[in-house]
């Protein structure tokens, strides 16, 4: 923590996960990958065309503890293990996409894919948690009127008649009448 923060009873510059802002962030990972084509690229192409991008990862080790700011006693931190974990708990299970804010960036519509909270001392946890971008979309549905359609599209959505209950007619001899080649042959 640093001199200001101890100072003015502000708990860390650490990570914050959906909320819950750590103490000390141990380490950060953002990945990047991407799938690109095996087939041939034709000269001229572009190439970006042949690349789907992977949704963005981050992973973050982090580290809280119950310990209050030693200067000034600006926080009790009673219970913010405990807190802490039942936060986390509580966005892996509820699979809701929530704000990751880094050293580096802001991720928004995050969702944990992998969550890890060992058990080693008490007042104090250190976990990691791997979250992935999720993409979010909105469908919209409009009412459009055949009028405004073109022939062709409104012949072909035209509703479909029912036509009762039909009869159907055999297309051949059964196959048990007609018996296996090796039967006919021999005599059958």
């Amino acid at each position: 923590m640093s001199f200001i923060s101890l100072l003015f009873g502000r708990r860390n510059t650490g990570a914050v996960i959906g909320g819950l802002t750590l103490d000390a962030t141990v380490s950060e990972n953002h990945e990047r990958s991407s799938d690109v084509t095996d087939s041939a690229i034709e000269s001229g192409s572009m190439v970006s065309d042949h690349v789907i991008r992977n949704p963005e990862r981050v992973t973050i080790e982090g580290f809280v503890t119950d310990a209050p700011p030693v200067v000034l006693g600006g926080f009790s931190g009673r219970g913010v293990t405990q807190d802490a974990f039942d936060k986390l708990d509580e966005l892996w299970r509820e699979g809701d996409p929530f704000d990751i804010d880094t050293g580096y960036k802001r991720y928004p519509d995050m969702v944990i894919s992998s969550l890890e909270m060992p058990r080693e001392r008490d007042g104090s946890m250190q976990f990691r948690v791997e979250a992935r971008h999720v993409d979010i979309v909105a469908s919209e549905t409009r009412e459009v009127s055949a009028d405004s359609l073109s022939d062709d599209v409104s012949d072909a959505a035209q509703s479909v008649n029912d036509a009762g209950r039909q009869t159907t007619s055999p297309s051949g001899p059964r196959t048990e009448d007609r018996g296996s080649v090796l039967f006919n042959l021999f005599g059958g």
